[in-house]
């Protein structure tokens, strides 16, 4: 887990029905994890705009949580080889 938000991180764990989250500016890849293994099947919004620490390698855990309809990631660090 990410050193800043181990509080947070283990909230998310227990949030199973989880739809919608917005963390804007402070999200992470360990944040976007730790969602994608707790909410995976009902996380339908996701929303990181300006978290610069949401990066290529958290991809595969958005890819993960197939049920999302909205996903903001304007101004991460996502490139389009990703």
């Amino acid at each position: 887990m990410n050193a800043p938000f181990p509080i947070m991180t283990s909230g998310i764990c227990t949030m199973h029905h989880l739809v919608h989250f917005s963390l804007k500016r402070d999200c992470t890849d360990d944040v976007v994890k730790t969602l994608s293994k707790a909410s995976k099947y009902s996380l339908q919004i996701l929303d990181v705009e300006y978290s610069r620490s949401v990066t290529d390698e958290g991809v595969v855990y958005i890819i993960d949580c197939g049920g999302l309809r909205e996903l903001n990631v304007y101004n991460t660090s996502l490139t389009p080889r990703a």
